[in-house]
């Protein structure tokens, strides 16, 4: 979404994800999605870690049924970073979400704050980086490296690629979009009862 409707000028809208392999994931090493988008501010940082909220509204966007940043998150493992930047930032705003901590807070404080705080500028531009780490038990089963890029290439058809310039790489292998097959409105498929039903 953070490209749809960009007023960034590049050659090439991308979101990089890295899956570890079964032998990284029991040494912790994070999973990576990196992004060359807008960015977010403090306040748009705070609304993303938020579970359940979403930024965007009926607007023709892909995020209309968001379901909380930290909610996806959670069913891989326990700590979340996040680091981003807009063009207009001189620094980066990162935030760090620790499950097992929120869990013991919550239990005297019924509010969860997110904290961030302001470090170097690390993006040319601007950007966003996602890490997960310390995993659940289940992580390694969902974290198949072949299902999950079948499963992209399903979800993100090529109109991804054709209408809004994003490329989206698994461990440096491009998604290759699904086509989807669309019928003019000559095409027709002849049935006893109804006769001619037009696409």
């Amino acid at each position: 979404d953070s490209f749809i409707g960009s007023e960034i000028d590049q050659d090439s809208n991308k979101i990089d994800i890295h899956i570890p392999s079964s032998h990284m994931l029991e040494k912790d090493i994070p999973l990576t999605v990196v992004d060359n988008g807008k960015g977010m501010n403090a306040e748009e940082l705070e609304s993303a870690l938020t579970a359940g909220i979403s930024s965007k509204t009926f607007d023709g966007t892909l995020g209309l049924f968001g379901i909380g940043f930290n909610v996806s998150c959670a069913t891989l493992g326990k700590k979340v970073s996040v680091r981003t930047s807009r063009s207009d930032m001189d620094h980066d705003l990162l935030a760090t979400i620790d499950l097992d901590q929120i869990r013991k807070f919550r239990r005297k404080d019924k509010t969860t704050q997110i904290d961030y705080m302001e470090v170097e500028k690390t993006f040319n531009n601007s950007g966003t980086i996602v890490e997960i780490s310390h995993y659940l038990p289940k992580a390694k089963g969902l974290l198949n490296i072949k299902r999950v890029q079948n499963e992209l290439n399903k979800c993100y058809s090529s109109i991804i690629s054709e209408k809004y310039n994003i490329s989206i790489s698994i461990n440096e292998k491009p998604l290759i979009p699904y086509v989807f097959c669309i019928w003019g409105e000559d095409r027709y498929v002849d049935t006893r009862k109804h006769g001619k039903v037009y696409a």
